[in-house]
């Protein structure tokens, strides 16, 4: 009898553990499809947000909340870039966060380090970097970190956080693999939307510039009757000669603006000096030289490309080191001011003026020769004699 009791039991032994082992892959099926459902209410959720609301500020509120809300976070802020200026930009701010806490959230390198990395970086309760940010914020208790990436180019990132609140409190004080999942929904969804947002306001940005530039340009050619259009010439020469040179489309942009703008401290010159037929006095060519530092100061608040800066304010440097205002020597020049003072002295060479003729195509490239090494930089000078005989054929 007994024997034939430890067979029986030998015999459902393996049953019962297989039956345990099916139970308990039921539960884990479960439990990823439960996370799986999460997942996808909580993508639903994110989208039903930026596709309802027009307002971006209030999308952006929205989308915070709910990524608080999936992560159990009781605060939260996001930063976005400034594209074009590389300042960081706080938008949006959620929690009882202290303001000092919000600041110092602004430093990107101790957040990623020097190396920007671009992944979701959670700093815990045991983490010794927490101690560090305690100091603005003794009720923080674990942070995550979530960049907000494009491919390879971050445009801002958010922060979550963990803080000791008044009454219960409901969820755990650890980012989870489940929370890091969910960040990832939240930042793949957001970057995208908030790039398409950023891009129509930085395309708003550029159309206004361009006016601002076209309406500046026009008030130059209406102040120096000597040098009408010459602003555009010079812009479009410029083109030209940095596409012959095989600089890449957005350098050629941007070289062509700054050339277009090359003259715009001329605005801030007296017409009496700028239109005086006679030689100018050593004051008033003083004055005249002022126009490369007054246009930088004029076109600084737009907050250009560095280029266009140069260009304003370096168009008059000699290769030599004897130019204005800063006197720098050779290639202390940056690239786009070298090339924009070969084409400004070639316009103003080839143009016929009220106090002189224009210069023949011949003697204006002897000019040009004649200056290699004092005025002009000698390889630009050979390349745009290059060029300009080419374009004379």
């Amino acid at each position: 009898m007994i024997n034939a009791q430890l067979e029986a039991t030998t015999i459902l032994q393996p049953n019962v553990y297989q039956h345990e082992n099916n139970i308990h892959k039921l539960h884990t099926r479960i439990a990823e499809l439960e996370r799986s459902l999460e997942e996808q209410l909580f993508l639903v959720e994110i989208n039903k947000v930026w596709i309802n609301e027009s307002d971006i500020n209030t999308s952006i509120k929205k989308a915070l909340q709910l990524a608080m809300n999936i992560t159990g976070s009781e605060a939260g802020c996001l930063y976005i870039f400034e594209q074009g200026i590389s300042k960081l930009k706080t938008i949006e701010v959620n929690g009882n966060i202290p303001s000092q806490l919000v600041e110092e959230l602004r430093n990107i390198n101790r957040l990623f380090g020097t190396d920007k990395t671009k992944d979701i970086t959670v700093i815990s309760q045991f983490d010794k970097k927490l101690n560090y940010f305690l100091r603005y914020d003794s009720k923080l208790i674990s942070l995550a970190i979530v960049p907000l990436n494009i491919g390879e180019n971050m445009i801002g990132y958010t922060v979550v956080m963990h803080r000791k609140e008044r009454g219960h409190h409901q969820h755990t004080s650890v980012y989870s693999e489940q929370d890091i999942l969910n960040l990832r929904i939240f930042s793949h969804n957001t970057a995208l939307i908030l790039e398409n947002n950023v891009l129509k306001i930085e395309q708003g940005k550029k159309e206004f510039y361009f006016k601002i530039i076209d309406t500046l340009v026009s008030a130059i050619d209406a102040k120096d009757l000597y040098t009408q259009n010459h602003s555009k010439r010079v812009s479009r020469l410029t083109k030209e000669f940095s596409k012959f040179l095989g600089l890449d489309s957005h350098t050629v942009e941007v070289f062509q603006h700054g050339a277009l703008l090359h003259d715009i401290g001329k605005i801030g010159i007296s017409d009496v000096i700028l239109n005086k037929p006679s030689t100018l006095s050593e004051h008033e060519f003083e004055i005249i030289k002022s126009h490369p530092m007054k246009g930088a100061k004029i076109v600084a608040p737009l907050e250009p490309e560095k280029d266009i800066l140069h260009i304003v304010k370096h168009h008059h440097e000699r290769f030599d080191g004897r130019g204005y205002p800063d006197g720098l020597k050779g290639k202390e020049i940056p690239l786009s001011a070298r090339i924009v003072t070969i084409v400004d002295a070639w316009d103003a060479m080839t143009d016929n003026r009220a106090y002189r003729p224009r210069l023949t195509f011949d003697r204006a490239v002897e000019e040009l020769e004649k200056g290699k090494s004092t005025q002009f930089d000698p390889s630009l000078v050979d390349q745009y004699i290059q060029f300009v005989s080419r374009c004379d054929e």
